[in-house]
């Protein structure tokens, strides 16, 4: 896809093999990522860390549900939980802010996005991704810049669409790692 952010990364992992069956270890402890969002979907990622490999070995993604829901998906999964990691601004979200802090409203701008872009991509040749996360991969895949009709090129900020839920909680990931 013309303009995407991780398509040579993933062409990559895939020819290295690194998009494949990645099974759970119940000898290792599991972290969620998290995404989450109000109004659009929450994407959790559930990580596991064997030796300097960062492997992805499930995905859940929905919208217009509550925490409880998300607690109970969790919960119903027979993974062994170290930790969970929640966006920076999860604590702190008002509706008359358009369900963003006060930190986000101030510091929230592309560059702290393209910096996580970039991280994200310095991750990927240690990531592992399971095969059966289509919705990610795809995600990931058609995650791309905005094109600026008048210049005739590519902006440096991504297009807002449903691939920004699975790519922020990608960036996220890449943060704590």
């Amino acid at each position: 896809i013309l303009g995407s952010f991780y398509g040579t990364e993933l062409s990559v992992a895939r020819s290295e093999g690194r998009i494949c069956e990645v099974e759970y270890d119940p000898d290792l402890p599991v972290m969620t990522v998290w995404d989450i969002g109000y109004s659009d979907d929450t994407v959790i990622l559930f990580v596991q860390i064997i030796a300097n490999e960062v492997r992805i070995i499930d995905t859940y993604s929905a919208n217009g549900h509550n925490l409880k829901h998300y607690a109970e998906v969790i919960s119903g999964k027979p993974y062994e939980y170290a930790r969970h990691w929640l966006p920076h601004d999860a604590q702190a979200r008002t509706l008359a802010a358009a369900g963003r802090s006060v930190y986000e409203q101030l510091t929230k701008n592309t560059n702290t996005e393209m910096q996580g872009i970039l991280a994200a991509r310095h991750l990927f040749p240690r990531l592992w991704i399971d095969e059966d996360q289509e919705d990610f991969l795809n995600a990931l895949g058609q995650f791309r810049r905005e094109w600026d009709d008048e210049q005739k090129c590519f902006r440096d900020r991504p297009v807002h669409d449903w691939t920004n839920h699975f790519a922020d909680a990608l960036r996220y990931l890449a943060w704590v790692w």
